[in-house]
C-alpha cells in the first residue's frame, strides 16, 4: 500500500511566488484591524474568561502578543525613520555648504 503524502512534503508543493502571495495576504489581513479593534477584542475576551473560565486565555494572550508586536514594530520604524531624516538633513546641509563654498563645481557649464 502506497501512502499519499502532502505535495509540500515531497518538494513539489507551492511555488515561492504562491507562498509570497499567501504571506502578503496574511499581512494584509493583519493590517485590516486597528490597535483599537484589538484592544476591544481583548476586553471582550476578558469578559468571556470571567464568565466561562480559563479555556479562553490563549486567545487573550494571542491578542496581547499581536498588539505588543505591532507597537514594537511601529516604535522601531519610527526610530529608524527619525535617524534617516536626521542623516538626510545633515547630508543636505553639508551639500549646501559645499555648493556655496565652490559655486562653479556644482553648476552646469
Amino acid at each position: 500500500m502506497k501512502l499519499k503524502v502532502p505535495a509540500s512534503w515531497s518538494g513539489t508543493g507551492r511555488k515561492r511566488t504562491e507562498q509570497a502571495t499567501i504571506v502578503a495576504m496574511a499581512s494584509q489581513a493583519r493590517d485590516q484591524y486597528s490597535d483599537d479593534d484589538i484592544e476591544r477584542a481583548m476586553a471582550t475576551v476578558a469578559r468571556v474568561i470571567e464568565l466561562y473560565g480559563d479555556a479562553y486565555w490563549p486567545i487573550l494572550e494571542r491578542l496581547e502578543a499581536e498588539l505588543e508586536e505591532r507597537r514594537a514594530k511601529a516604535a522601531r520604524l519610527t526610530r529608524h525613520l527619525k535617524r534617516f531624516r536626521q542623516r538626510r538633513h545633515i547630508d543636505l546641509t553639508a551639500s549646501k555648504k559645499i555648493a556655496s563654498a565652490e559655486p562653479g563645481r556644482f553648476s552646469s557649464v
